[in-house]
């Protein structure tokens, strides 16, 4: 997966006053932090990150940081807030990751091909689980993961423990976990609600008092 390049500034100024500067200047705050390493304030030109990530379903993707012009290092996107009508990115947190080792994150499930129970028996394809929780190591974080529903049947499930999953991809969330089904469609149209005798007998007495205060 081709690694993103992304350009931050250190700063010393902290809290959520300088946050609001950083925003209102056209940047994103942001804090590096990782096993072992010193917590590092940043900011981030809003524009270029933006630019960076546009089109990305999930910004999961491996990230080479590079701090006030030095060498980058590996970085992942752990957490980040998100303004909830514009979807402007308020605040960015980057995880350092050693390369050797795996970590663990979610990518989003994609369901490709037409299920042979929807396509030949008319049933309706429910897809439960959108995000797979998975452990790789951080070269190898693939944007999604793709899963072919064509040969569900009605009445068929897909779990966890069905997928084909890249090499070197290992599945965190549970096995028996359903991914996608196809059910039948309604067989009978719901039955009309029929009022009952009491519920008849209020509507009538109703309009008579109506028709006895007209008079």
């Amino acid at each position: 997966m081709e690694r993103l390049e992304i350009q931050a500034k250190s700063r010393s100024n902290i809290g959520k006053g300088a946050a609001r500067k950083i925003r209102a200047s056209g940047g994103i705050p942001a804090i590096l932090y990782g096993k072992g390493a010193e917590t590092v304030p940043l900011e981030i030109e809003a524009h270029a990150f933006n630019r960076a990530v546009a089109g990305m379903e999930s910004i999961n993707a491996l990230i080479n940081l590079s701090i006030d012009g030095e060498q980058s290092v590996p970085v992942v996107l752990r957490e980040h807030q998100a303004h909830v009508l514009t979807r402007d990115f308020l605040h960015l947190d980057f995880h350092k990751v050693d390369l050797s080792k795996k970590i663990k994150l979610e990518v989003p499930i994609h369901v490709v091909g037409i299920a042979k129970g929807v396509k030949e028996e008319g049933g309706i394809l429910e897809h439960s689980l959108r995000q797979l929780e998975i452990s790789c190591l951080p070269d190898k974080i693939p944007a999604f993961i793709e899963v072919d529903v064509s040969v569900l049947a009605s009445g068929d499930n897909l779990h966890v423990a069905d997928l084909k999953l890249p090499e070197g991809i290992e599945a965190l969330t549970p096995g028996n976990t359903t991914v996608a089904t196809v059910v039948e469609p309604a067989s009978a149209e719901p039955s009309p609600v029929v009022a009952s005798e009491s519920e008849e007998e209020g509507k009538a007495e109703a309009k008579e008092a109506k028709s006895e205060e007209k008079k």
